[in-house]
């Protein structure tokens, strides 16, 4: 018997969520919560969820396994997907569900968007977020490609800052990751390759994480944790890995407008 002991460590995030299940039938779908214990666990690289008396397991994901996402909605909703398996839970608030969705990206799994989006308010076919088989999302590149574009001339400089600390999903060499950037069209800067968590955290991240810590302390999260820096080279606001570049274009206009 598998239980919540057996399957923490020190990299481990344990806690209460709701589980939501669906059913469906003939007349309609019907839905039930039920409170559960959620270990994600990044060494391993899984999610396991406990009944609420810590003894049952009912379910568990491997993220090394198989391609494995989580997308949140504005409900406090959030969805596991692992190839074919899915999980939904339910957060008590905005604050507990940014904290497991961290977590989640932590065990393994990648951002996914589509959940957050209301398909009837989009102005066009190209706002829409696509996925491809590996549950990949090229949300980040693809939007801080268009603010480059937008606001370069008035100022903005977008530096990024390559690092394989997460999860292994940045394994190439510096060439490599240049020839992928070029794929959308990047011509701001790219960084060589180096960490920004540990003992070889690279001065500039050090300097960052110092003045603008993050949900969970200053450690860096996941890849595409952004830092917003206003003129004067004084940090301005932290975004979590979830948080699109669109979604802050307002701070930008904000800081490009003062001298």
């Amino acid at each position: 018997m598998v239980r919540v002991t057996d399957v923490t460590d020190a990299s481990s995030v344990v806690g209460r969520l709701k589980l939501l299940t669906i059913s469906k039938g003939f007349f309609g779908s019907s839905k039930k919560t039920e409170p559960v214990v959620v270990v994600a666990n990044s060494t391993q690289q899984k999610v396991f969820v406990f009944d609420s008396t810590e003894q049952v397991n009912k379910q568990t994901l491997d993220c090394a396994a198989a391609p494995t996402s989580v997308e949140a909605d504005n409900s406090f909703g959030m969805q596991l997907k692992s190839g074919e398996e899915n999980i939904n839970f339910i957060a008590e608030n905005s604050t507990e569900q940014t904290s497991w969705i961290e977590a989640f990206q932590r065990a393994g799994a990648t951002i996914r968007r589509a959940m957050t989006v209301d398909p009837t308010q989009l102005k066009s076919f190209f706002e829409l977020t696509s996925y491809d088989m590996q549950g990949l999302t090229k949300l980040n590149y693809t939007q801080l490609v268009e603010l480059d574009n937008k606001y370069r001339d008035q100022g903005l400089q977008i530096l990024a800052y390559p690092c394989n600390q997460f999860g292994g999903q940045e394994p190439g060499t510096n060439a490599e990751i240049l020839e992928f950037a070029a794929g959308f069209g990047a011509k701001f800067p790219i960084f060589e390759k180096a960490d920004v968590n540990g003992d070889n955290t690279q001065p500039v991240f050090t300097y960052l994480k110092s003045k603008l810590t993050g949900t969970l302390g200053s450690s860096i999260k996941w890849n595409f944790t952004k830092f917003l820096v206003d003129r004067q080279g004084q940090p301005f606001k932290r975004y979590s890995p979830q948080t699109a570049p669109f979604d802050f274009e307002a701070d930008i206009v904000e800081l490009l407008s003062k001298q």
